[in-house]
């Protein structure tokens, strides 16, 4: 373990220390069943320190966390210029990460050069039921705005591709757009234990934007079609089928044997954001007739999402 301070007569007449430096430092937080906001709690920050820091090095910092809500085991290596709030370069591996329904496996993300750039690596993100494997990209930091491009991704045996960018100059702000590609409905139920409410089979494509500040979701639009040769529905769930027998006015035994093994081989459907409901409208068309359905979830937000709730 090292550390190392940097200084000249002219720096410390200015209150300033050069340079930081601090080499192979291994840092465990145990928290036990406190949640990770608690930690301020053991830190003394009412003080304010009378010198500057120009750059700081970190060289092989080991970060373990372990509290109630969030579980950490990663190594960092970072130069930041605190001056000109600029970053110079960044090694970072996370082995695990566990927070808020979310975790990932294997993290690995470089940045260098005047301009950073580099790469990102994940191995295996998930959130409640979704898992999103093989995640490569490209990363560009311009000034506090993180560009994450060409990214590319395994999920529910299709691919998704695409571009993030996160400004850290505002809330965050967020934008993200995806492209969706031969993604299995089938294994979307069964990877979502839907099964008990609904059948589906076939492929689809698409693209997905977000736009968001923080927690608020601004903007969300999402356009999907089948997949040729299309497909197969069968909705089973009761409360769904009575609801939609009352909207249209039609039998309950009518809308059941409506979405019996319903076979489509024409597909569209939409995801979007109205006021603060999210909106999935569908669109299919078969031998049997066309098929509508409309779901609506209601005061969708981010903080509810995550929170699961």
């Amino acid at each position: 373990n090292e550390i190392k301070f940097s200084y000249s007569l002219f720096s410390l007449a200015k209150l300033t220390v050069e340079n930081v430096s601090l080499k192979d430092v291994d840092l465990r937080i145990n928290l036990g069943q406190d949640n990770i906001g608690q930690f301020s709690k053991y830190l003394n920050l009412s003080g304010k320190s009378a010198f500057l820091i120009q750059d700081l090095n970190l060289d092989g910092l080991g970060l373990k966390i372990n509290s109630e809500d969030l579980k950490l085991d990663s190594w960092l290596s970072v130069g930041l210029n605190i001056a000109g709030c600029r970053m110079n370069h960044l090694l970072l591996r996370i082995d695990s990460l566990s927070i808020a329904g979310a975790g990932l496996e294997n993290l690995q993300a470089e940045l260098r050069g005047k301009d950073p750039s580099g790469s990102l690596t994940i191995e295996e993100f998930k959130y409640n039921k979704a898992v999103i494997n093989n995640i490569q990209a490209g990363l560009k930091l311009v000034n506090k705005t993180l560009s994450i491009e060409g990214l590319t991704a395994e999920f529910l045996s299709g691919v998704l591709s695409g571009d993030l960018k996160i400004d850290f100059d505002q809330g965050p702000g967020y934008t993200l757009d995806l492209k969706i590609s031969a993604l299995d409905l089938e294994k979307l139920i069964d990877d979502f234990e839907l099964g008990k409410k609904v059948d589906l089979k076939g492929n689809m494509e698409g693209r997905f934007s977000l736009q968001g500040e923080n927690l608020e979701i601004m903007n969300l639009n999402g356009n999907f079609a089948a997949l040729a040769p299309g497909g197969a529905l069968t909705i089973k769930d009761n409360n769904f089928l009575e609801n939609m027998a009352k909207g249209t006015g039609q039998s309950l035994q009518i809308v059941v044997e409506s979405f019996k093994n319903y076979i489509y081989n024409k597909g569209n459907a939409s995801l979007s954001l109205k006021d603060k409901d999210l909106v999935f409208t569908a669109e299919l068309e078969g031998e049997q007739g066309k098929r509508d359905l409309d779901i609506v979830l209601h005061d969708f937000s981010l903080k509810k999402l995550l929170s699961g709730k």
